[in-house]
């Protein structure tokens, strides 16, 4: 779990791969509306499972043979506002071990670059446990 939560810390080191037809912004300072843009996008696809909590907005396809995609939203009431976090996560031999390639993490945020790491930490921190609880439970 632990390598889990390592990974998503640094969501703006790592480059995303992976193809889910969504049209991403630059990574890093990016433009509102660029991020608005890809939050249309997955709101119009039948594809992406929406879900939301405190912490933001979420839409999510997974595919447990191929890659699985889980992209991530602030609200307004949210200091990083707009902001977004796409993971990208490959099938994985065990997933209560990844290896450092098994989830690639790709970030644009709007605002202050300190208010969107302090919000992906956040939301790092609760897919973490998700994980966490889904692989004690199974």
């Amino acid at each position: 779990m632990k390598k889990i939560l390592g990974v998503l810390l640094f969501v703006l080191a790592s480059t995303a791969a992976g193809s889910d037809g969504i049209t991403l912004p630059a990574e890093g300072p990016s433009s509102a509306a660029s991020i608005r843009n890809v939050e249309l996008q997955l709101i119009r696809s039948k594809k992406f499972q929406k879900s939301g909590d405190k912490y933001g907005h979420a839409y999510a396809l997974i595919n447990p043979a191929a890659d699985s995609f889980i992209y991530l939203f602030t609200t307004p009431a949210e200091r990083a506002h707009p902001a977004m976090v796409k993971m990208t996560i490959h099938p994985m031999a065990d997933p209560r071990h990844p290896k450092d390639d098994d989830i690639e993490t790709y970030g644009a945020f709007a605002g202050k670059a300190e208010d969107f790491s302090a919000w992906s930490y956040r939301v790092g921190r609760e897919l973490g446990r998700g994980f966490a609880e889904a692989a004690i439970n199974n």
